[in-house]
């Protein structure tokens, strides 16, 4: 399956995890403006490419559920069981 093929073809459920690194380095330039995260594993790398463009898609979470994830951050930093 080529990159034109898949990148023109992207849906909410798509699995890059079976794509070659190359294949991935290939989607992310074409739809991300961000430089290619050289040092990470290949199935980090396509989990993030397939959240970002799910975001670029439909949006971020909400304010509020940012802010409740980072309270929940907040807790485990200083050592409380989140709430």
């Amino acid at each position: 399956m080529s990159s034109t093929f898949i990148s023109e073809n992207i849906n909410d459920t798509q699995d890059f995890s079976g794509l070659p690194m190359v294949e991935l380095t290939v989607l992310w330039r074409r739809h991300l403006t961000e430089r290619v995260p050289d040092h990470l594993p290949k199935s980090l790398l396509a989990a993030m490419l397939a959240y970002r463009l799910q975001i670029e898609r439909h949006g971020g979470l909400s304010k509020k559920a940012t802010a409740y994830f980072k309270a929940i951050e907040m807790d485990i930093r200083e050592g409380r069981e989140p709430e």
